[in-house]
């Protein structure tokens, strides 16, 4: 019985350990071709607000003897494309092995996220994948392969295992590979309690086979319910596939003051298949006093982790744009942009995506600017 109450924590504390890993992953490998080896590259793809750069390592591996024969972390790889909420990084480097089998690891502060090979499995015997077998990938190069080509990911999807090898193929450092599609991009999801209603709105950057949103809703904190979605409510729906920005906007009337309202907005494809939804939260109030000047109210809770809240005043309707900034004045995300009317506004901001630190939210209009300062602890 003690065994296998230690077995049920063991279990317990590996899907932790995991679930703390960043959704970051190895998309693209070239490492043989006819000839002398020329343009050997790796390509990863991290998520655009991941900013701890140097504390994901990538290792190469000798399928020999298990050990590591080289290794480089993410900030000295060169910047590729940003798409859909993620960033491609490359790094070249000639001289990678070329296999029978060889392979190279992923981790994040010595934790494993991921162990691939080329050309059959092997054991490491060192580095941080020591003692763990790898995954051969399928699909491999040789003395044959055309130059220009690599191993990639294809598929539509949003992680690693969304994906599949193929190739040799026409390679694409830095930029998306062929047949590979990442999903619909949100630059911002926001619920805003106004004086009678909540007002819903969100922008994408990009589409891909966007047949529509799905909205679900649950008051102070309640069972998750169906409020609206592409089949009732012709505002919800997509575009298809387009690369051009878009925003949405859905008017929830069924609310009632001094309650905290959360919603979850989710994607369709033309498949029906779903994303993880996205996430936001407004209350109403009784705040319904004339508003008579433009301010920008200190975000509550402060300090927080994750979740704050910044609320702001227009004393006319007038087009605005709330920002996100980190303490070296980099822009982090775009909260909100769009025309408003006279009213006071409650716009949530949810961190966990962000280190820890010191963050600006910047309000401005067309003549003005205000700056709050708040403290994201972890």
């Amino acid at each position: 019985m003690v065994h296998r109450m230690v077995f049920l924590v063991l279990i317990l504390f590996v899907r932790m350990a995991f679930s703390d890993l960043p959704n970051i992953w190895i998309n693209e490998i070239h490492y043989d071709d006819a000839g002398t080896d020329l343009d050997e590259f790796v390509e990863v793809v991290a998520p655009e607000a991941f900013s701890e750069l140097s504390s994901i390592t990538l290792t190469f591996y000798n399928g020999t003897d298990g050990k590591e024969y080289a290794s480089s972390t993410l900030d000295a790889f060169a910047d590729g494309e940003t798409v859909s909420g993620f960033k491609l990084y490359y790094l070249e480097k000639s001289g990678i092995q070329n296999g029978a089998p060889d392979g190279l690891s992923l981790d994040y502060n010595g934790s494993v996220i991921q162990f691939l090979s080329y050309e059959g499995d092997f054991i490491a015997t060192e580095g941080p994948a020591n003692g763990l077998l790898s995954v051969d990938i399928g699909v491999s190069e040789s003395d044959a392969t055309l130059e220009g080509q690599s191993l990639q990911l294809q598929g539509n999807g949003a992680r690693y295992n969304h994906f599949s090898w193929f190739g040799p193929l026409t390679a694409t450092k830095g930029t998306p590979n062929e047949e590979q599609a990442l999903p619909v991009r949100l630059s911002f999801f926001q619920a805003i309690g106004e004086a009678r209603d909540i007002r819903l709105i969100w922008r994408t950057e990009s589409e891909i086979d966007l047949l529509g949103f799905i909205l679900d809703r649950r008051i102070n904190g309640g069972e998750w319910q169906r409020r609206a979605s592409y089949l009732t409510h012709s505002e919800l729906s997509g575009q298809g596939s387009s690369s051009s920005p878009r925003q949405y906007e859905f008017i929830d009337d069924r609310v009632e003051q001094e309650l905290i309202y959360e919603y979850r907005l989710s994607t369709c494809d033309v498949n029906g298949s779903a994303t993880s939804p996205y996430l936001a939260a407004a209350s109403m109030s009784k705040e319904t006093a004339a508003v008579n000047h433009f301010s920008l109210q200190q975000n509550y809770p402060n300090p927080f982790n994750p979740l704050t809240t910044i609320t702001f005043e227009l004393p006319q309707e007038e087009f605005v744009d709330l920002t996100v900034f980190n303490a070296f004045g980099q822009f982090q995300q775009l909260l909100f942009q769009g025309m408003m009317k006279q009213g006071i506004y409650k716009v949530a901001w949810d961190g966990s995506a962000y280190p820890a630190g010191i963050y600006f939210f910047e309000l401005r209009s067309a003549l003005q600017v205000l700056v709050r300062k708040g403290l994201l602890v972890k």
